[in-house]
């Protein structure tokens, strides 16, 4: 059982995490956690050879799945910076704490079908040059939570009003229950050469395509159950003169409350239908020298765009005050922001202030 800090579940395995900097972490946080991965795949291939051309066709099937319980924050965490009394483990004595943090526990049940097709054509169009040609789709939905118990913090349908979104809002579609936008156009071509020169010593090859990152989820607490109602998380900061977070009193009652929250951390994923996409490219000389020696010379390049990443939705403006209520928008009234999406020119995950 807990310790009995105000405000957190009695009944939670351990104490609250206290976090003393330059002093080894006392407490437990996110223990117990549980976390399972599976996926079944289905694969066929069919080729053919006719003159000139081995035509070669196939498909790739994969239900994946991922499961996660996590009991996060429950446990409450406390730490203590000294930034009262100049010395970390003074403020810990008199109980004045930097920052805090709780939640509630939370579940992910994420489920999805991708299903992948190729067509492949190598030519020999002559002695000397010979041409592989391929088309590739990719049909790789976002995945839904087989208890719609996610929900999207969306900053794009309206971005003067941001909202929480929750499976089934707008419809009854894929989009409408993964909260993403679904890519119908993943089309990847692929094509490469080689050459064989006059004499049969030096060869030319190139090739260059198209190729999709597909993401089921992120790491970091960044994923879409972590939005209420369904989870609940609060990061409480202080203003570094006065303190305001106070070990002693622990949380407010009712802290993890989605009406009487504040201070709470959401997320919010891209809604369009970008994926990660990298558009490679190469080209090889190899050149036979004598006693067998085979020398290679070759250039690779790699563009990629809509690439994930991570950052503060809602930046922490300098002044003084505490850094919650210095957030640059105080829109969603509960937290900070974080955002997640595909963009290589700007990428995000938010957490609210």
């Amino acid at each position: 059982r807990g310790i009995g800090t105000p405000g957190v579940d009695a009944t939670h395995p351990g104490f609250s995490q206290i976090s003393i900097t330059g002093y080894r972490t006392l407490g437990v946080s996110n223990t117990p956690n549980s976390d399972d991965s599976h996926n079944i795949q289905l694969s066929a291939d069919l080729s053919k050879s006719s003159g000139a051309h081995t035509l070669k066709t196939g498909v790739q099937a994969y239900r994946l799945g991922v499961d996660f319980l996590s009991s996060q924050r429950s446990s409450g965490i406390f730490s203590f910076n000294g930034q009262y009394t100049g010395e970390p483990f003074a403020d810990f004595l008199l109980g004045y704490a930097s920052s805090a943090s709780l939640s509630t526990w939370a579940r992910l049940n994420f489920r999805t079908l991708y299903v992948h097709g190729f067509v492949q054509d190598v030519w020999r169009v002559s002695r000397r040059l010979t041409l592989n040609l391929g088309l590739r789709y990719e049909f790789s939905p976002p995945p839904v939570d087989t208890n719609d118990a996610i929900a999207n913090f969306d900053l794009d349908t309206d971005p003067a009003s941001p909202r929480i979104v929750l499976p089934g809002d707008e419809g009854d579609g894929r989009a409408s229950r993964s909260l993403q936008g679904v890519n119908h156009r993943q089309f990847a071509p692929r094509v490469g050469f080689a050459y064989a020169l006059p004499g049969d010593r030096t060869v030319l090859r190139g090739g260059a395509g198209i190729f999709y990152g597909n993401l089921i989820t992120v790491g970091g607490m960044s994923s879409l159950e972590i939005n209420p109602p369904h989870h609940l998380r609060i990061s409480q900061t202080t203003d570094r003169t006065v303190p305001s977070i106070f070990l002693s009193r622990g949380f407010a009652e009712g802290a993890l409350t989605p009406a009487a929250a504040r201070d709470a951390n959401l997320v919010s994923w891209d809604r369009s239908s970008k994926p990660s996409t990298a558009y490679q490219w190469n080209l090889n000389v190899q050149r036979e020298l004598p006693g067998r020696v085979v020398i290679e010379a070759g250039y690779n390049a790699n563009r990629l765009v809509h690439d994930w990443r991570s950052i503060d939705a809602n930046p922490v403006l300098p002044g003084p005050g505490r850094v919650n209520r210095r957030a640059g928008d105080q829109t969603a009234g509960k937290g900070r922001a974080g955002r997640s999406w595909g963009e290589a020119s700007a990428g995000c995950s938010p957490a609210m202030a």
